[in-house]
């Protein structure tokens, strides 16, 4: 009974290294972007279009983030 227990708790394991694996390349992205976002912010108004267009891409990285 306990190596079944213990063969279920490491595939278990695994199973979350590998989607945590696989979720961390858009999750980066998308905390690259934000950051981006927020030091554009910093220094335009917030209607020029530098702004706007980071806005697009951090919105775009996120929904990919949220889809994985």
């Amino acid at each position: 009974m306990a190596s079944r227990m213990k063969l279920v708790l490491e595939s278990a394991i695994v199973i979350g290294l590998i989607i945590g694996i696989i979720l961390m390349a858009p999750m980066m992205n998308f905390i690259k972007a934000y950051i981006e976002l927020h030091t554009i912010t910093s220094r335009e108004p917030i209607y020029s279009p530098n702004v706007i267009e980071q806005y697009a891409k951090t919105m775009i990285s996120f929904g990919v983030f949220m889809l994985s």
